[in-house]
């Protein structure tokens, strides 16, 4: 079963959509910084990202991307270093085979919040 599938699923086995708002809550990213959704997927946190009012950069890498995603993935990023204040990866770094690649040390894609 896909992630997507899988999400679709639980959302509908739950009758709500997946939670948005309370990770965007939690994570208390100034509102221009700029942020990598890593297994963005279809874009959707990006898109709740904007709704909620985020003015800074936002960008999704996906091995299998949706509208407005990259395609990437977190060993083979299509940024320079330094691109990102904060990389997300939102229920896909159990997926990343070394996470102490490009977004796992200091002045990877994250360089900007790490120097």
């Amino acid at each position: 079963m896909s992630l997507a599938a899988r999400d679709a699923l639980l959302s509908r086995l739950a009758g709500v959509a997946w939670p948005a708002g309370p990770l965007l809550d939690a994570l208390a990213l100034s509102p221009e910084a700029a942020v990598l959704d890593v297994g963005a997927g279809d874009g959707g946190l990006l898109r709740a990202w904007e709704a909620w009012g985020h003015r800074g950069r936002l960008a999704g890498v996906d091995p299998a991307p949706g509208p407005g995603v990259q395609a990437g993935t977190a060993g083979a990023l299509p940024f320079p270093e330094g691109a990102f204040d904060a990389a997300l990866f939102v229920r896909s770094l159990s997926h990343v085979p070394d996470a102490r690649g490009p977004c796992g040390r200091r002045g990877g894609c994250c360089g900007r919040a790490a120097s």
